[in-house]
């Protein structure tokens, strides 16, 4: 089995039913960052806070959904910041069921998009003051690229980004959104990513081939 990080691989290793062996590899998104960074974009507007929404328990709840727009837009005005806001297509079908018009919510500072590209995004996650999202992907992006993420959330999959101090869980109401957007607006950005060293598909290539070889 091959692990991101040594505490995937101890999380194993407590398992009663685990089987085979363990080998931490790092994290191949590691690897493409590394790839593609020389081709990421630089912002030159503004500073904001990169917005991603798209889980079913933030986009099926219309009270959930208002409280994490309210939550989002008001930690914006307390700190000048615009917010860039590329709508999912689940959460544009949201929208308009519930008939939420979200600029009314976040304001004429946001600048909401269609679904964007990666390097699109990741260009956007490398450029950010901060990102508030739900995705566990862009967790591991705003780590890997030391922007301060803010997770509208109860539970993370992801709970290295924590413990590394790159990400804050702040559940979906309002005011621990605006307290912890407040809080990663403080964060040092100065940790280091727990995800390896960017060979991480190299590595797991060369244990697969030289176990099968033997």
């Amino acid at each position: 089995l091959f692990c991101y990080c040594e505490e995937h691989a101890e999380n194993l290793r407590k398992s009663k039913n685990f089987r085979g062996k363990i080998h931490v590899v790092g994290n191949p998104t590691v690897d493409l960052i590394d790839e593609i960074r020389p081709r990421l974009h630089i912002h030159q507007g503004a500073p904001y806070i990169y917005v991603t929404i798209h889980r079913r328990e933030l986009t099926e709840d219309y009270l959930t959904l208002c409280e994490v727009l309210k939550g989002i837009a008001q930690a914006s005005r307390q700190l000048s910041l615009d917010i860039i806001f590329p709508i999912h297509p689940r959460t544009r079908q949201a929208f308009a069921n519930f008939g939420i018009d979200p600029r009314t919510y976040l304001g004429s500072k946001a600048k909401l998009l269609p679904p964007v590209s990666m390097i699109d995004s990741l260009s956007y996650v490398a450029n950010a003051r901060i990102v508030v999202t739900d995705s566990g992907c862009i967790q591991e992006e705003a780590c890997i690229l030391n922007t301060p993420c803010v997770t509208v959330r109860k539970n993370t999959e992801r709970p290295e980004t924590l413990r590394v101090g790159a990400n804050i869980l702040s559940e979906c109401s309002r005011m621990n959104i605006v307290d912890s957007v407040l809080r990663a607006n403080e964060i040092p950005v100065n940790w280091k990513h727990p995800y390896g060293n960017g060979s991480a598909a190299r590595d797991a290539v060369e244990i697969v081939m030289t176990s099968y070889n033997s």
